[in-house]
């Protein structure tokens, strides 16, 4: 499966005004967003940047693709929550 990863911008903006540590790191599927504070690439992965934003990313110029399992870990919560994605 396709995952698209990018830095959510408006997220960023939000934990930096309110102190919030809210995850900015998401992980777009075919099956919906997934968000995290650290995620680990088990694989092969491709950095694209592009002049003009991606919509199939977020809006974002910069993202990285993979079809390489994924690990997202969030932090702040009890044990460190991980999520696989396949």
């Amino acid at each position: 499966m396709l995952k698209r990863i990018y830095m959510d911008r408006l997220t960023i903006a939000r934990n930096k005004k309110t102190g919030v540590f809210d995850p900015a790191i998401c992980i777009k599927t075919s099956k919906g967003v997934n968000r995290g504070h650290k995620v680990v690439i088990q694989g092969a992965s491709r950095i694209h940047q592009v002049e003009e934003p991606n919509l199939l990313a977020g809006g974002a110029t910069v993202w990285i693709e993979t079809t390489a399992p994924v690990k997202v870990l969030r932090e702040g919560v009890p044990n460190e929550t991980i999520r696989h994605i396949a």
